[in-house]
This record gives C-alpha cells, structure tokens and sequence, in this order.
C-alpha cells in the first residue's frame, strides 16, 4: 500500500477545488479518497468519477467513501495509517460534515501535500504554514509602532 497524504477539510467547496486540482496535476481518481457524510457526498462523487460506496463509521452515521478509503467496508479510515489521536480528531470531523481527502501516492507525495494545503486558501493569500501571509509588520502589530532597539520605551 501506498503512503497516504490526508486532510480533514471544513467546506466542501475547499475539498472540491482540492480535487479539481489533483486532478489536473495528473493524479489518477484511484489515487484519491474522499470520505464524507452521505448527505454531502454525492456532488463529490461526481467529480471524482468513481462509484460511491456507503459505509457507517461509529459515531457519524451514513458516510459516503469513495477511491481507496472505500475498500475496507469495517473501517473506512484503516486506508490511511494514523496515530489514535490524529484518527479521532478525523472521526469527530467528519461527524461534524467535514470532508476527508486522502491522496495514495507514493512518488508524488510532495505535491499532493501542496496541493491539499492550497485548496483552503482564499484566492489572493499565500500559503506559507497555514497562515496567510502579513504584507507589512504593522498589519500584525497592535500597538502599531515601529520599534527602535531602544526596549526601554516600551
């Protein structure tokens, strides 16, 4: 099995621009793993183009899989090798309508990470760890002062 890269989104919207943009990158659909309440599911299914699969995860109910996170009909999540932390904190958000995106690929994991953190990014920002990026110190400063060395003014 394939190393898998993962991430829990909030909007499905993000994980739908994820996966148009896994996609044109060249990432086949069997690579992709899309885990979501069954309600939600269905508009992502198209876009993968693989046959959903219903699975019940404990806890979140009815949840549509799709690619290699619909193989294991037990345990949905068991595609994906995590700690027991990581794994609850997925569980509790997909009870909570988030999306799971998993990318199975070994050689391309670099760019798939990239890809997955990109997607959550308003158009306009810049990814750099997460955060959007500050263009002058003053927008993160509160005190709104320029500092000279001199602490003693502080």
């Amino acid at each position: 099995m394939s190393k898998a890269i993962a991430k829990l989104f909030r909007d499905p919207g993000h994980a739908a621009r994820a996966v148009a943009d896994l996609l044109a990158k060249g990432f086949k659909s069997e690579e992709i793993g899309i885990l979501v309440k069954a309600e939600v599911g269905l508009e992502l299914a198209g876009k993968v183009g693989t046959d959903p699969a219903r699975r019940q995860l404990a806890g979140a109910g009815a949840m549509i899989a799709l690619g290699p996170l619909a193989q294991d009909e037990e345990a949905p999540l068991k595609a994906i090798e995590l700690p027991e932390d990581v794994l609850g904190y997925y569980e509790m958000g997909l009870r909570l309508g988030g999306v799971l995106l998993s990318v199975h690929s070994q050689k391309r994991e670099g760019e798939a990470r990239r890809l997955l953190l990109r997607a959550e990014v308003t158009p306009g920002e810049k990814a750099e760890g997460g955060f959007p990026r500050a263009e002058r110190m003053t927008a993160t400063d509160p005190v709104d002062a320029r500092m000279t060395g001199d602490f003693r003014r502080y």
